[in-house]
């Protein structure tokens, strides 16, 4: 009789498999090594990069553009909640943005002189634009050589508009780090495949940075599940043995899926739905049909011009991502995807590129199924809208762009030098519009918005009046950015605010304010948001007065009462 194979038995006859698959290509030990432990990052990489980060974050605390994003500040606001507010805890992650970036500025809001100078998410910019710039230029490396990689790495820490991006609070720098880190893993991973070489490390290195851009962004889901289909399809086709096709899959697999798992248990433990962040009031495709529905962004027939139009959701992300990279760059990067294309028989490795392009893909479905809007500079110059979510594919036009020298492959240099002059002068063309870079600009528009300039009136003089630590603040601090400038330009702490972070103590006071609440901030009754002010709605009277409050504070767009 044939005896039955036990599981563990199945496991220990796929690790062998992995362990002692002899390469395809080569016998040669050296040249089965990984890839990535012979590429070093130059140092002077690493101090252009470090140059390029001051030169950012000195323009860009100058221009008061620091947190001139909602965005940045509802971040800032997440992570110093966890330890500043009435119930402090990991709750205060709250629902629909993924937790991690939060969770990395934690370290540093935490310090009230760091979180008054809005500096936070431009310390960890540093750190973000060196593990961008040193992936990418692993990725050129391996792909090619150090030319090519000083090619990538340089097309993209010279981009404005990512640069700028790395000043602020914003998901963008950290997953722009996860997204490089988990490109530069799966080229050692691409390579082992196709010489039979199954490589283990790589492989749970690609899945933890997968994992953690998943943590950042929703576009970091659509990045680890291209990755795990890449990785057992491929391995399947180049290796064609089941039982390490099944062990490489659980291994790249196992921690994507935990932290999904882990995101949907920390939503039911919460907010007593799994998919609260997909489905709840403050969920992307609730936010967008607020806008469509009161004529913020551009629309047809009352929707969002993408919606159940793939083609559209295509045309839009490309018009995106070109103004984030600018004409020269993407003519650039178009002729060497085609090199790519053309070398991928004889070099497998660059199918890096399709892991790269995820943010095209995630976006493509966002925005065919109303999950998502991008308003870019060419349809509303003035009412650009989420163009930045088109610099999430600068690393794949970084490493297109690298890509387009490879064909010399002794006298690289020939070819890199002037490629990488003409991408960083294209780069610069991007400074040359009245509003600066597309990201730049949205920021600065945003701004330049009544709601923003009249939001800082009322911070300062708030911050002006006298504070009393037994006394509490009532707003609804959904309103972004009005209550959200409110809250970090005060001066106060956030733990003297009730907000919607402690629910049944907010809901409570909105219904009949507790004598501790002294301070009551509300929209004014011509504020395009007045109608989504929960506490306006719940307190104010149609005369715009309060019972046992008079307004002390009115610049037409926020009204501030004080307990009478």
């Amino acid at each position: 009789m044939q005896r039955h194979v036990t599981a563990s038995e199945r496991a220990s006859v796929a690790a062998s498999a992995i362990a002692h698959t002899p390469p395809m290509l080569n016998d040669d030990p050296a040249a089965s090594l990984s890839t990535a432990v012979r590429v070093r990052v130059p140092l002077l990489m690493r101090f252009t990069a470090f140059a390029v980060w001051v030169a950012a974050v000195v323009w860009s605390s100058r221009e008061g553009m620091l947190r001139a994003y909602g965005d940045a500040i509802s971040h800032e606001l997440i992570s110093r909640r966890i330890l500043d507010s009435i119930s402090p805890g990991l709750a205060q992650l709250g629902t629909v943005w993924l937790p991690l970036p939060p969770l990395l500025l934690l370290p540093l809001t935490a310090f009230d002189v760091i979180w008054h100078a809005g500096i936070a998410g431009a310390i960890l910019g540093f750190f973000y634009l060196q593990i961008s710039a040193g992936a990418l230029y692993r990725i050129g490396a391996m792909l090619g050589n150090s030319a090519t990689g000083w090619v990538a790495a340089l097309v993209f820490i010279t981009n404005p508009n990512a640069l700028y991006l790395m000043t602020t609070p914003l998901t963008e720098g950290p997953s722009f780090a996860f997204l490089t880190l988990c490109g530069a893993s799966m080229v050692v991973v691409l390579e082992g495949l196709a010489m039979r070489e199954p490589r283990p490390g790589p492989i749970l290195s690609a899945s933890a940075f997968a994992a953690a851009m998943l943590l950042c962004r929703y576009d970091g889901w659509m990045l680890a599940l291209i990755c795990g289909v890449m990785i057992t399809g491929l391995c399947y086709r180049w290796i064609r043995r089941r039982l390490v096709t099944e062990a490489v899959t659980l291994a790249y697999i196992v921690t994507p899926a935990s932290a999904i798992a882990l995101w949907l248990l920390y939503n039911i433990l919460i907010f007593g739905d799994a998919l609260s962040f997909l489905r709840g009031q403050y969920s992307s495709a609730g936010i967008v049909d607020d806008l469509a529905v009161r004529g913020v962004i551009p629309t047809r027939d009352g929707k969002v011009p993408e919606l159940g139009r793939p083609v559209q959701a295509l045309l839009t992300y490309l018009q995106a991502a070109a103004e984030n990279a600018g004409s020269v760059v993407c003519v650039l990067a178009l002729a060497g995807f085609m090199i790519a294309l053309y070398r991928l028989r004889h070099h497998p490795k660059n199918l890096v590129l399709v892991a790269l392009a995820s943010p095209l893909v995630f976006y493509i479905f966002a925005l065919t199924a109303g999950q998502s809007v991008i308003v870019t500079r060419t349809l509303r110059p003035m009412g650009i809208f989420n163009v930045r979510y088109g610099a999430m594919i600068l690393p794949f036009i970084a490493v297109c762009v690298a890509l387009l020298v490879t064909p010399l492959e002794e006298k690289t240099w020939r070819l890199a030098v002037p490629v990488a002059l003409i991408a960083i002068v294209g780069n610069l063309l991007l400074l040359g519009d009245p509003l600066g870079p597309v990201v730049v600009a949205e920021g600065r528009l945003q701004q330049r918005a009544i709601t923003y300039s009249a939001s800082i009136q009322a911070a300062e003089w708030f911050a002006s009046q006298p504070y009393d630590p037994d006394r509490k603040v009532l707003l609804d601090d959904a309103l972004e950015p009005q209550m959200q400038v409110v809250l970090v330009g005060s001066g106060r702490p956030l733990s003297a605010f009730i907000t919607s972070s402690t629910p049944d103590f907010w809901r409570e006071a909105r219904v009949n304010p507790p004598v501790l609440v002294e301070w009551v901030v509300v929209l004014g009754p011509k504020s395009r948001d007045r109608p989504n002010d929960r506490v306006a709605k719940d307190l104010v009277q149609p005369d715009n007065t309060m019972v046992n409050f008079i307004p002390v504070f009115n610049n037409g767009e926020m009204i501030i009462f004080r307990r009478g």
